[in-house]
């Protein structure tokens, strides 16, 4: 028996057949009569099938008839639609998603039946990019609005502050003890509103200022809450290894961290454990405030960064924004997790190089 000849061999679908395979999106061709060929593995994950490379199966096998999904892919194929950049929610196996839909006319190189190339990028769900965009959109303008909020307060608040000023050393040269005790007290208040300007200005232009390298336990240490700053219910655990350092505006570092700390001393009203710790993972370092109260609820945890959101009686709502605005101005970011009791926050930062 002679050498088959070369020209006699049938070539092989995946030579025919051949999408860029560095592309990151599934590669499918659908003819006129509804059959789809999958021609990567990407198109058989986005379809969450078995079916084979290259063997054409009707689109009825691969998608329910009754969905939305086959009837746009149907429609495409029998009209011969060339899609660009067409969105469409994408629902297979109750995992729900959304995908980007390019479509060319052009011939099957296998049956020689025409229909359309099919290029489909998964793009996630977009109820959490809408989320994502909206919570940025209110961060900005929550910014621009505690900048002027705080610049209008500071004027009078500097002209007040002066005077007042003057009016305690008077009162005092002139032993008017009673005007003298007023006086301090109105004095402290001023304090309490030059923090809170502090802070709004913090909260729209949180840029790190000079960094230097810290050890992470003094900079715990600095911000946790005295005896008598703090319930006798009330234990605290620090578990922090004394060789982890940091290279950031440690002031900045121990506003968020004060802030974490308040939270959770103010969460546990009927007593309980805080406990702070922290490790570092790689190329990041991770600092987490864990306290035992009664959590936050699920309904809540899309609106704790929310800047004057708070339940608290007493609160304004800046503390977690402010967090959340330190650790975007350090490149790390700041992550809740509450399950039934108890409340965790994580400060994830990236670890400087020269401490790596």
């Amino acid at each position: 028996m002679g050498d088959t000849n070369a020209h006699d061999v049938a070539p092989r679908p995946e030579d025919v057949i051949n999408p860029p395979w560095h592309l990151n999106a599934a590669v499918l061709f659908i003819d006129t009569g509804g059959n789809l060929w999958f021609c990567n593995e990407q198109s058989r994950t986005l379809f969450n099938t078995g079916q084979p490379l290259y063997r054409g199966v009707p689109l009825s096998v691969c998608i329910p008839t009754e969905g939305e999904e086959y009837r746009v892919l149907a429609k495409a194929a029998a009209e011969a639609q060339e899609l660009r950049d067409f969105v469409m929610r994408w629902e297979v196996d109750g995992r729900v998603r959304h995908v980007l839909i390019d479509t060319f006319q052009d011939v099957n190189p296998l049956t020689g039946q025409s229909g359309l190339y099919m290029f489909m990028k998964d793009i996630g769900n977009f109820t959490s990019i809408d989320q994502q965009v909206q919570h940025a959109e209110k961060l900005s303008m929550t910014s621009k609005m505690a900048a002027g909020i705080a610049h209008e307060i500071r004027n009078p608040l500097t002209a007040i502050k002066g005077f007042l000023q003057v009016l305690t050393q008077r009162f005092e040269a002139a032993q008017m003890n009673t005007e003298l005790e007023f006086a301090n007290v109105m004095m402290a208040e001023m304090g309490r509103l030059e923090r809170l300007v502090s802070e709004l200005l913090l909260l729209s232009t949180p840029r790190a200022g000079q960094r230097s390298v810290s050890r992470v336990l003094d900079l715990v240490r600095s911000v946790l809450p005295s005896r008598e700053g703090r319930q006798d219910a009330i234990s605290v655990r620090v578990d922090v290894p004394d060789d982890i350092y940091i290279e950031a505006d440690s002031e900045m570092i121990r506003t968020a961290l004060a802030h974490l700390i308040q939270n959770g001393v103010e969460a546990m009203e009927a007593g309980g454990d805080l406990a702070v710790s922290a490790a570092q993972t790689g190329d990041h370092l991770e600092i987490h405030v864990r306290d035992s109260g009664p959590g936050i609820p699920y309904y809540m945890m899309d609106k704790v960064f929310d800047a004057f959101f708070t339940t608290k009686d007493k609160g304004i709502g800046l503390g977690l924004p402010i967090v959340e605005k330190v650790m975007e101005a350090h490149q790390g970011e700041i992550r809740v997790s509450s399950k039934g009791f108890g409340t965790t926050f994580t400060m994830r930062l990236p670890v400087a190089q020269a401490l790596r």
